[in-house]
């Protein structure tokens, strides 16, 4: 199954093989209408999804917790911004069987809730449990989870790592091009309007085997880091000519994805490009892979799922080689 966000607001779980939804909530739909005729509608910023829980965030800055097993929304105290990243962490023992949800937005606020099921007479409601939050100077673009901490994404080319039960920085580092040469940050400043925000972080993802972070920016950048020595630079990648809207790796391959519609799948260590798929669409706003499929969202409302296993993508690698 998979968990889509529409610009209407609604969220959506739908069932790959049939092509069809098995459950749809209205979350953000109704998120600024409540006591009122008219329904104003409320695009969904971003969603994350576990199989079990549905939860998004909303361009007014509401936040919705949807359980699939229930058929519960739960409405959340909003942000005050617009919401710009969600995460479901692992369930873990020391929450006392209370789910983590992590949200941040373009405020610089990070906000950790803790949620759980609790069942009144015939009926199931969410209730939320007590949980800490921070506010950061600079605006919340993405948030990725590894070990105990939380990953996020900056403006302003920053990447900070978070402890997940109370928030703590525990290290803060700059991925602009100048910062791993010694570079001081002056030359910041000196940047055209073309290319304010370039170093804005848009995606993240983090090999868990080797402990290294893979990251996106907004000027299309990719880079992979390594955690463990506090944010070195490992290997930067050809950067696309857009955006990086969603980036994923693994030990052998790293997968980015630009909003002008162009995947790439590069090799992890060498930092060579494998293949790219392009032409199935004009704009991308999410792409996320498994052992043997590659779904990514499109123009025209679409979904569409790739043949991820390794045959296909040698066939793709052999392909690319011989054009």
């Amino acid at each position: 199954t998979v968990a889509v966000g529409s610009v209407s607001g609604r969220t959506h779980v739908f069932q790959m093989q049939s092509r069809r939804p098995l459950i749809s909530f209205a979350a953000h739909h109704s998120a600024r209408a409540l006591g009122e005729e008219q329904v104003t509608l409320c695009p969904v910023t971003c969603l994350d999804y576990n199989g079990e829980v549905v939860v998004s965030g909303g361009q007014d800055g509401s936040f919705f917790v949807c359980d699939c097993r229930t058929r519960v929304e739960t409405r959340h105290p909003p942000h005050d911004a617009q919401v710009s990243a969600v995460l479901i962490l692992p369930r873990d023992e020391s929450y006392e069987g209370h789910s983590v949800v992590v949200s941040g937005s373009l405020d610089g606020v990070v906000r950790s809730t803790m949620v759980r099921n609790v069942k009144i007479g015939n009926d199931t409601k969410a209730q939320r449990a007590k949980g800490c939050q921070i506010r950061l100077a600079s605006a919340v673009l993405c948030l990725a989870f590894h070990k105990n901490y939380i990953i996020v994404g900056c403006a302003g080319a920053l990447v900070l790592v978070l402890r997940a039960d109370t928030l703590e920085k525990m290290l803060a580092f700059s991925v602009a091009a100048d910062a791993d040469d010694g570079g001081d940050g002056e030359e910041v400043g000196e940047k055209g309007e073309a290319d304010r925000g370039a170093d804005d972080v848009t995606a993240l993802s983090v090999h868990e085997g080797s402990s290294q972070l893979l990251t996106g920016t907004r000027g299309g950048q990719l880079a992979l880091w390594s955690l463990d020595e506090g944010g070195d630079a490992v290997q930067r990648f050809a950067p696309h000519k857009s955006p990086i809207v969603a980036a994923q790796c693994d030990e052998n391959k790293c997968v980015s994805a630009s909003a002008d519609g162009e995947i790439r799948v590069a090799h992890t260590r060498s930092g060579a490009r494998l293949f790219s798929l392009t032409g199935h669409s004009k704009f991308l706003g999410a792409v996320q892979y498994d052992d043997t499929k590659l779904i990514c969202d499109g123009t025209g409302a679409s979904l569409v799922a790739h043949d991820f296993s390794e045959t296909a993508a040698e066939q793709h690698s052999n392909d690319s080689h011989s054009t």
